[in-house]
């Protein structure tokens, strides 16, 4: 038997024996097996965090909802006010009353399934199999966040509309534009970075996935401007200090189930678009009930867009190969 090979049957015997010397309940020692389990796919962190990051609450922070039993926080939106004017000496203001319209975050529970295993069935392995189905149970849980947000996002920007119509129309109007043939040219996005501002919105993000960032590697030298087309070529988006185009940060997702290629989601900065919030982060319970050992992981989250004009969907046409 050689060193290695020795090392992984000490490090599994270790394994075992502190599960099995743990009294039932919660397994709270952290295993200390490396993995030599082959990776089968990326499992990415979540890209909502990125956009509208959680901010920590506790109890105290709950507001009381009358007859409701549902944890939740009241927020306010800016107020608006008329425009000033001028006006002649002698004359007096006009009056006003203003009022803030209210939106509610309210909080739920993300978890994932229950996962069971005979630890004497663990045996076997010189993986720590509890550790690699804890961090795939964390990125799960991020998965089910940016599925709950972007179909809260896809519930605000409505159906689809044309291009030539949404430009006939005022600001804000339409939230979800077809950009016809248009593509991820440099010319094709210029466009794209003036319908937040149009709202009077600064741009915060741009969410695509990662098959539609793969199109800024077709941009030529004329395009990009100067050997950052060059280094692009050699080592992709890598190339970029920042993942930016036009002053604006970009985001970008494996996750093509979620973010559709040639779709691109703009966001407003955190100030004027909504809130998150976190009342219990991600916690992984690991329970030992004889030989059996249960583990499960749950947060409990609530995320609310209180301005809706803050989000903006564009779909552009994929290039080919030609």
């Amino acid at each position: 038997m050689n060193e290695q090979a020795a090392k992984d049957l000490l490090i599994k015997k270790q394994l075992i024996d502190d599960v099995l010397s743990s009294d039932d309940g919660v397994v709270k020692k952290a295993s200390t097996a490396t993995s030599k389990a082959t990776r089968t796919q990326i499992r990415e962190e979540g890209f909502q965090r990125a956009i509208l990051s959680f901010d920590m609450i506790t109890n105290e922070d709950l507001d009381y909802f009358g007859d409701s039993e549902l944890p939740g926080v009241w927020y306010e939106l800016e107020p608006d006010s008329p425009p000033a004017r001028v006006i002649p000496y002698n004359d007096t203001p006009n009056s006003f009353s203003y009022r803030a319209e209210k939106y509610v975050v309210l909080l739920s529970v993300i978890t994932t399934e229950e996962a069971t295993k005979n630890i004497n069935q663990l045996r076997t392995y010189k993986t720590d199999l509890r550790q690699i189905v804890n961090d795939n149970m964390l990125r799960d849980i991020h998965t089910a966040e940016d599925t709950s947000f972007l179909t809260e996002i896809d519930r605000i920007v409505g159906g689809a509309t044309a291009y030539a119509t949404v430009e006939s129309a005022s600001p804000g109007a339409y939230q979800n534009v077809t950009m016809t043939s248009a593509t991820f040219s440099r010319k094709g996005l210029k466009r794209a970075v003036s319908y937040l501002i149009e709202r009077q919105l600064p741009i915060g993000v741009v969410l695509v996935n990662q098959r539609t960032a793969n199109e800024f590697l077709g941009w030529e030298r004329l395009e990009m401007g100067g050997d950052l087309s060059q280094d692009i070529a050699r080592k992709g988006l890598k190339a970029l200090e920042k993942f930016e185009m036009f002053g604006v940060p970009f985001v970008s997702t494996i996750k093509n189930g979620l973010v559709a290629n040639g779709v691109m989601y703009q966001f407003a900065p955190k100030e004027f678009l909504g809130n998150a919030l976190m009342l219990e982060d991600i916690t992984v319970t690991i329970k030992k009930e004889y030989d059996i050992i249960r583990m499960r992981a749950q947060e409990q989250v609530g995320l609310t867009i209180g301005n809706t004009l803050g989000v903006q969907k564009l779909t552009y046409t994929m290039t080919g190969i030609a």
